[in-house]
């Protein structure tokens, strides 16, 4: 779980200098804000190889509240 506010990064580490095959990375979240109800949202998200686990490095992605603020979904925020 992530707060408010918070973050969150996560790496893959290979094996060999210059590999680049990794396991997706999927999330799932519960885009639906009412207490009680659930409506689940799953995405792979795209990855990032980066020299350095820093979160400059990071493809970064963020929670934004939909026009009525009812649901919340998850993008990219380059």
């Amino acid at each position: 779980m992530i707060p408010p506010g918070g973050r969150k990064w996560y790496w893959w580490t290979y094996a060999h200098a210059n590999d680049n095959r990794s396991p997706k990375f999927h999330v799932r979240f519960d885009s639906d804000l009412h207490p009680g109800k659930v409506f689940t949202i799953d995405y792979d998200l795209k990855k990032n190889a980066a020299p350095a686990h820093e979160w400059e490095n990071a493809n970064q992605y963020v929670f934004r509240y939909d026009g009525t603020r009812n649901y919340i979904d998850l993008y990219d925020k380059r």
